[in-house]
């Protein structure tokens, strides 16, 4: 890979997991005003269960958790060591402007949707699933000896993802992805 395909790369990169968060985003909220405005919410004597969330919600939540995976496979993977000093600043900063813009921006909303669930625990999976995504994105990013960041904690969204470890049913993947923050953010 070149100099100039490693800029192209993280723009590709960054391009792709805000975009598939967007739509992950837009279709959560599409729903839950789908519902407000249906009466979904109201208690029905229906033997079946319906799930508090839409396939599409669901999809959107698994193709972003994917293409978060992806990027911190592809962010990882690049080839810092070899860029001129002055590549090497201008991937330092993309990658701290897609951290800072696109990821905590992501992990945040993540989050603010989880607290605003009202206690309804079958409209939380699509949730749980993109912020699993998100917090390993941003794990790989963090932990990459390759990519060497500066750690950068938001104390916020740390105390907000100590919170949800007292949550009960929370997804597995997302409690190992919890802890797994909080031993890294503790060191």
């Amino acid at each position: 890979m070149t100099e100039s395909q490693c800029i192209e790369t993280i723009n590709h990169v960054r391009d792709a997991v805000k975009n598939t968060w967007e739509t992950c985003d837009a279709t959560h909220r599409s729903f839950k005003k789908k519902r407000k405005l249906t009466g979904m919410d109201m208690e029905v004597d229906e033997p079946q269960h319906q799930p508090g969330f839409s396939e599409d919600e669901a999809g959107a939540a698994v193709v972003f958790a994917l293409v978060s995976r992806l990027a911190s496979v592809v962010l990882s993977s690049l080839p810092t060591q070899s860029l001129s000093a002055a590549t090497s600043e201008q991937v330092r900063v993309s990658l701290l402007e897609f951290r800072s813009e696109v990821v905590h921006h992501a992990l945040f909303k993540c989050i603010k949707a989880l607290k605003n669930k009202n206690g309804k625990k079958e409209d939380t999976w699509p949730i749980e699933v993109s912020l699993s995504g998100i917090l390993r994105l941003l794990y790989a990013v963090n932990v990459s000896k390759n990519l060497s960041l500066p750690c950068e904690v938001d104390v916020k969204i740390y105390l907000k993802l100590m919170e949800l470890l007292t949550e009960e049913d929370l997804l597995p993947e997302l409690t190992v992805e919890v802890v797994r923050t909080r031993l890294f953010f503790s060191f």
